[in-house]
């Protein structure tokens, strides 16, 4: 019991706590509230990785020492930790970097570019935790459907490529023909490969390669 009459030199601990209110022959109320420990442990619910292309959300569970969730506005950091080098990780977060709990919550967004493992890490006031998605098997998404140019994409999109009569064609030869981009990447089933352009010139870097039917690109712009 809590003398609400007493003072206090530091904060109630964790846990759940009724409040109780007589007077005289009234009758009494009572009211709960709990009272959130620092965080302590971080659970993961991530749905499996579809296409590329496609999103996916990863919900993080924040919960103090007695398993209850933290208070709300908690900031929770979601990063991705890369396995070793390479050009860029298999998903992309698409979400705030840094959330705040709501229910001892947040929701975490991401888009799949690439067909290999990627590992999620969510941290708050110290505590982390690591889980491991397997993008391996995702295929390239047929949402978009395939293009024979690229004149009607929109930056920052993925679609893959049918070529016009089935041809192959090169890089600077699609950005050429499609105002509005000017970079392109690849996906070569082990990186994505750039190419890009600034005012029609290469920039340092770039690879004019050839993009053959079926493979899967991402167009982008710099404006």
């Amino acid at each position: 019991m809590i003398d609400v009459n007493a003072p206090r030199t530091s904060p109630l601990a964790s846990g759940i706590y009724t409040v109780k209110i007589e007077s005289g022959s009234l009758t009494a109320a009572e009211t709960t509230f709990g009272v959130a420990g620092d965080p302590a442990a971080i659970a993961f619910e991530t749905a499996d990785p579809g296409a590329i292309g496609t999103q996916f959300e990863s919900i993080i569970t924040v919960t103090d020492a007695a398993g209850e969730p933290v208070a709300d506005g908690t900031p929770v950091a979601v990063s991705l930790r890369s396995r070793g080098p390479r050009i860029s990780d298999p998903v992309s977060r698409v979400s705030p970097a840094v959330q705040r709990t709501v229910n001892g919550r947040v929701t975490a967004r991401f888009v799949v570019i690439g067909c290999e493992v990627a590992t999620i890490q969510a941290e708050a006031a110290g505590v982390s935790r690591l889980d491991v998605v397997d993008a391996r098997t995702a295929p390239a998404s047929e949402e978009t459907g395939p293009a024979d140019s690229l004149a009607s994409s929109e930056p920052d999109s993925f679609t893959s490529w049918a070529g016009a009569g089935a041809a192959a064609a090169t890089a600077s030869s699609l950005l050429a023909d499609s105002p509005g981009l000017d970079r392109v990447f690849v996906w070569n089933g082990l990186r994505w490969v750039l190419y890009a352009e600034a005012d029609g010139v290469p920039i340092p870097g770039s690879l004019d390669f050839t993009i053959e039917p079926g493979d899967v690109l991402w167009l982008g712009s710099f404006n």
